[in-house]
């Protein structure tokens, strides 16, 4: 009797305080398969970009609406706008910008996660990635390079780019790569076919976009897996320059969260169940307010994907609701990543794209010297383009001799 009296007043003051039961290990690998093989450097931008799904709307829309610029100047316009820069800098990979634009629920749910639960979403992906790493679906390829890091007898498994200027975008069905999930299921965001494999877009040369990187201390994010943390390149900053970045302009900090550019998304529902105004949370006071969310560790609901309720006042969420509205419309109805358009030069070669039409189609590309097919998926029709002239639709890249055709690039 005392035990049940015990559990009760424990359950009612988890209430009192907004709490709820965090998500189980499950649910989160289910919510992070999509980007768990995402190089670190990729992946450590999209993580902190997801925290600000408002914004990416935004970004994407922005980007649909300026076609014609590209490379750098499409870069130095998207530093001048009103974005956290991990949405700035995003439109250098339309890849990932189209895979976070799918399903706005989804965005908001990884955002939502990371922000309450760093860690457990941190080790949810090392555990996807040491499971990949074993079946044989994570491998060294001339795209990346898997490495370890290790401390004190703990290792992690990082993703980095071949090339340290030139970053790989991914493209597979998280079917391929681990199997249906044990319990509930993958977020439905349109995927190659499981027989498609483990693909990658056309790289993004950022040695292009941002001349002298390597000298600057590299990328702007990174991750520090052991600690779980994620953290900003200050020097990085400090010459490339993004619009809003007011830290410091030196050394590794410790990455924050600005609640000045959530725009009225709010934190509550299932993935914000513990709260998240800890150390990686700064500038601005806490949107209160339910959000839903949904839970992947449950059957699939039908067509339950609509938006989180924005407030009106924001400067977006006419934008977030007409996405949250075509996500509901079309599910999973698209099966395939997509395609963008794009002309520019790399290192000397030149690569062009083009939108793919909404049929099937078969794409191609070169591999480690010979020319293997991809199976036929639907693309969706886009008008978006690369950030870097690297397209992740069909293309053609010169570089060292060799010459490939499509947009993905299959091992």
């Amino acid at each position: 009797m005392m035990n049940r009296a015990v559990l009760l007043c424990a359950f009612v003051t988890s209430l009192s305080f907004g709490q709820a039961p965090q998500p189980d290990p499950q649910d989160l690998k289910n919510l992070v398969a999509p980007i768990a093989l995402y190089p670190d450097m990729l992946l450590s931008q999209v993580l902190a970009a997801s925290t600000y799904p408002a914004e990416i709307t935004e970004a994407r829309n922005w980007m649909r609406q300026n076609p014609g610029l590209r490379g750098r100047q499409l870069i130095e316009a998207a530093k001048q706008q009103n974005w956290d820069p991990s949405v700035q800098a995003l439109v250098a990979f339309p890849e990932a910008m189209d895979l976070l634009t799918r399903d706005i629920q989804w965005t908001t749910d990884l955002g939502n996660a990371f922000l309450s639960q760093q860690a457990a979403v941190m080790d949810a992906i090392q555990q996807l990635r040491a499971s990949a790493r074993a079946n044989g679906r994570l491998n060294d390829t001339p795209q990346q390079r898997v490495t370890y890091e290790q401390e004190n007898g703990q290792n992690a498994i990082v993703i980095q780019p071949t090339d340290p200027q030139t970053v790989y975008a991914p493209i597979y069905n998280p079917v391929y790569v681990w199997g249906p999930p044990m319990v509930g299921y993958y977020p439905p965001l349109g995927y190659p076919a499981p027989g498609y494999g483990v693909g990658f877009a056309v790289g993004t040369f950022l040695g292009g976009l941002f001349s002298g990187l390597l000298s600057f201390g590299g990328w702007g994010w990174g991750l520090s897996w052991l600690s779980h943390g994620l953290f900003l390149n200050g020097l990085f900053f400090n010459h490339f320059g993004f619009h809003g970045y007011s830290g410091p302009g030196y050394g590794h900090v410790a990455w924050a969260h600005n609640a000045s550019h959530r725009l009225g998304v709010p934190y509550g529902g299932h993935y914000a169940a513990g709260g998240h105004n800890g150390p990686h949370f700064a500038g601005g006071a806490r949107t209160s307010g339910g959000n839903g969310g949904r839970t992947y560790n449950s059957p699939r609901p039908g067509n339950s994907y609509a938006g989180s309720g924005y407030h009106n006042t924001n400067r977006q969420a006419e934008a977030y609701r007409a996405l949250s509205a075509g996500s509901a419309r079309s599910g999973a109805s698209h099966n395939s990543a997509p395609a963008y358009r794009g002309e520019s030069a790399n290192r000397g070669a030149v690569s062009h794209g083009w939108s793919a039409p909404s049929s099937n189609y078969r794409a191609t590309a070169r591999n480690s010297g010979g020319h293997s097919s991809a199976p036929h998926y639907k693309a969706p029709k886009s008008s978006g383009h690369s950030g870097g002239g690297h397209s992740s639709g069909h293309g053609h890249s010169g570089g060292g001799g060799g010459h490939s055709h499509g947009g993905s690039h299959k091992k």
